[in-house]
This record gives C-alpha cells, structure tokens and sequence, in this order.
C-alpha cells in the first residue's frame, strides 16, 4: 500500500482513473490528487441531492452530467421530477442524499419514511440497473445547531438518518455515513453552518471512492 500511494503521488495528474480505483487515499493525502482524477472516476456515475449536492458541480468538482441536484430539492419535488427528467447518462451508480430540506417542514419521522420510500420507488423505476447509494443527510454546524431559533438542528437530521438507514437495510442498499468527517471538524462549514466550503469536497469524495477501492 505505501508503494502504490507513492506511485499515486509521483503520477498526479497523469494518474489513470483505473489504476486510481484500487488504492485507498488517506485524508492527509487527498490533496495530492487533482480533482481530474476524481471527475474521470466518477463519470459514469450520478451524484442526485440538494444545493449540499450542487456545490460538487459548482466547485467543479465533478462534471455538470454527473450531477443532478437543485436548491431546496425535497424528497416529494424529486420524485415529482424524475419520471420526465432528461439526465444525459444512464449512471452505473448513484449517490443520493436527501432529507435536509425535508428536515425543515416534515415534522415526523414516520411521514419522512413513507415520502423517502416514495422517491426511492420513483428513482429504481427511472434507474433500474443503477446501484444506489443512500448517503445521510450531512449535520449543520454546532454553532447553527445551538441556535434556539434555528429551522434545522441535528437532533431532527439524526432521526431522519436513521430512517433512511433502516430504509437502506429493508431494501439491500448500503447507507453512507459520513458525518464523522464534519463533526472531526468545523471549519468545513461556510458561515451559515449548514453549506460547506470547498475544500470538503474532494475529502468528500475520496471517502465515497475508498469505498470501492
């Protein structure tokens, strides 16, 4: 292993996507890999979520046709979508999240549950050989959750993961977490503690690739 991850290194920018796939990048080292590598990696994939998901095109850390995403996408808006929208690939996989604007009018779980399950129906019929990945719903900052007045807060976003986790295990889908990567550290939040800047991204998707790897 420390021989590929120095092979990685010394490759940069001329690292082949394949070669990529099988060596597991350490967060220390992440920033030795140009985002070219991720985006190549990730081209035959599709990345669906709300404006948490836009800032990977926004960032361009990903090509736009491997993301879907649109500020305030809830999980009835996107199955809404789905049936007639026009995605440019059929994905090998996708990484879905969703359920943080859900969080802030959706006022129980169990209503969550049977809306979440609603989409999930809508994407495996628009998507049906795609393997989907159900990522949790990232947590807002602590500063934003201390807040008494503000519209999401962790302890809502921790019921509402676990619901998308027991949905991931009623299905056969693998649930991600990855809210230890934020709760490690607060300065991945942009000042209204709840977007991410964009140095998160690529550790973000790193995280997802070793996955595979």
């Amino acid at each position: 292993r420390e021989e590929e991850m120095a092979k990685l290194i010394k490759q940069g920018k001329d690292l082949k996507p394949e070669d990529f796939k099988n060596v597991k990048v350490a967060k220390s080292s992440v920033n030795t890999v140009p985002i070219s590598v991720y985006k190549e990696y990730f081209k035959e994939d599709l990345f669906i979520g709300d404006s948490i998901t836009e800032e990977l095109k926004y960032y361009k850390f990903l090509y736009d046709k491997n993301v879907f995403s649109k500020i305030g996408l809830n999980t009835d808006s996107l199955r809404k979508l789905l049936p007639d929208e026009m995605f440019g690939l059929e994905p090998k996989s996708i990484y879905l999240m969703m359920g943080l604007n859900d969080s802030v009018f959706v006022k129980d779980a169990d209503l969550f549950k049977n809306r979440y399950d609603a989409m999930l129906d809508a994407l495996q019929e628009r998507f049906p050989s795609s393997k989907i990945y159900l990522q949790g719903i990232f947590p807002v900052s602590k500063d934003l959750d201390d807040k008494e007045d503000a519209r999401v807060n962790n302890e809502k976003i921790k019921s509402f993961n676990e619901v998308i986790k027991t949905i991931a295990d009623e299905r056969n889908l693998t649930y991600l977490d990855f809210s230890s990567l934020l709760n490690d550290n607060q300065d991945y939040y942009e000042p209204d503690g709840m977007h991410l800047r964009s140095k998160f991204h690529k550790i973000w998707l790193n995280e997802i690739k070793n996955i595979n790897s």
